[in-house]
């Protein structure tokens, strides 16, 4: 038993604390990602805005900024400040949870055997697993596409003569569903990726 403890605190040391801080530090920055990704996204909003309303001025349409919103927008800035939301509250869950997560283990390197501990970390594993599932939910399986594009396509439609319109309306959808690919694939990055190295710096207790 003497022989097997040192050895087992050896594994579970595998992980330096240059790693740890390496894998934490790059949450950090992809976490960042996703914030300014949601910036360029409201930006890119307010951008079509403007737009949409010069090609519908120079069409004779009188549009107010409450009807264009109707017409789309409104429901890509509530996707949006959806998103604003979702990493204001999963970011710091996900990075409390990480931040318990190495704690623990280092407490369990110095005492293998302890099951209390094992108990502990067995929890922490499951609760780091299920923030991060929870968090890239909502970036990963919900979409502004649907309703965005059908709408800014009926006013397309409902002004047959608007080549210029036309053309910045399918701009703008491309843009924006390029951004949003962006967030999304950063959300797993940050949810995912990074979830996975950080747990991958440390064996399962078992």
């Amino acid at each position: 038993m003497k022989f097997l403890e040192p050895l087992e605190s050896r594994i579970l040391m595998s992980a330096t604390p240059g790693q740890i801080a390496a894998t934490l530090k790059q949450a950090k920055t992809d976490e960042a990602k996703i914030s300014a990704d949601v910036a360029a996204i409201n930006s890119q909003l307010n951008k079509a805005a403007g737009t949409m309303k010069g090609d519908l001025s120079k069409l004779g349409v009188l549009k107010t900024d409450a009807s264009l919103e109707g017409a789309g927008l409104a429901a890509a800035k509530a996707f949006v400040n959806s998103m604003k939301s979702d990493i204001k509250f999963y970011a710091p869950e996900f990075n409390k949870d990480a931040a318990k997560l190495v704690s623990d283990e280092k407490k369990f390197a110095k005492s293998p055997g302890n099951t209390s501990l094992q108990t502990m970390l067995r929890a922490d594993f499951a609760a780091f697993s299920a923030i991060s599932f929870e968090g890239i939910n909502p970036f990963t399986f919900n979409s502004m596409a649907p309703a965005v594009d059908s709408a800014l396509d009926a006013i397309v439609a409902a002004n047959p003569t608007g080549t210029k319109l036309a053309s910045d309306v399918a701009t703008i959808k491309s843009n924006l569903a390029t951004r949003v690919t962006k967030v999304q694939n950063d959300a797993v990055m940050f949810f995912d990726t990074d979830d996975g190295n950080l747990q991958g710096l440390f064996p399962y207790p078992n």
